[in-house]
């Protein structure tokens, strides 16, 4: 029974979430809009647009949450489908791992991207596997301390049929209690720092499955 309401508390949870999402991304869009236009005004100063920038950042950073309930409700209902392509593996998470190379220098963390010679072919969804790969790195930077150091690596399984991702941290790490949780929707940890939405972690790990892997 109360399997069942949690269950049902979750759903109302989601609902609730996923209609009001919708609603959000039309003002967001316009604030996009208005922030650009305004930046590419000449006549205002370096202060003012560094404001600007930080604005866009978390408008950002909000429009990130709305397309994550967005999508994790997709998967909930069976309707996000796998858009694979063959792409190489390096020069993508790569791509992913220098976007956050200024966020390294200037906490002076040590970040490193560690892969094997050759290229590493793979079948994936681009839009799925940015924000796998996305939603680990800022995790790691999020509760990696500064001088930490964060290392990022492909790697092929011993028989050569998987590939192996990993993204390794010194930082605070997960209590063994909390580490049971970490993938329920909506669980935020006892850090009363730098908590998040708690969605990242559960929508990475669907997206995850989608490809017939494991996170």
């Amino acid at each position: 029974e109360y399997a069942n309401h949690a269950k049902e508390a979750t759903e109302a949870k989601l609902n609730f979430f996923t209609n009001i999402s919708h609603e959000f991304r039309t003002p967001l869009t316009l604030i996009f809009g208005a922030i650009d236009e305004l930046s590419e005004n000449s006549r205002l100063s370096g202060g003012f647009k560094t404001q600007l920038a930080l604005v866009r950042k978390n408008a950002s950073r909000l429009l990130r949450m709305v397309n994550q309930l967005i999508d994790y409700r997709k998967t909930e209902v069976n309707k996000m489908k796998v858009q694979a392509v063959e792409t190489d593996l390096v020069p993508f998470v790569r791509e992913i791992v220098e976007s956050f190379r200024n966020n390294a220098r200037k906490r002076n963390i040590d970040l490193r991207f560690r892969y094997p010679g050759s290229e590493v072919q793979a079948w994936f969804d681009p839009y799925m596997m940015d924000k796998v790969f996305f939603n680990l790195l800022s995790n790691a930077f999020k509760f990696t301390g500064d001088y930490g150091r964060i290392e990022v690596s492909i790697q092929h399984s011993v028989d050569g049929k998987q590939i192996i991702t990993e993204v390794d941290d010194n930082g605070a790490g997960v209590n063994p209690e909390e580490a049971e949780k970490i993938f329920e929707v909506f669980f935020q940890g006892n850090n009363t720092h730098n908590k998040g939405f708690g969605l990242g972690l559960p929508l990475a790990r669907e997206f995850v499955r989608l490809h017939y892997g494991e996170l």
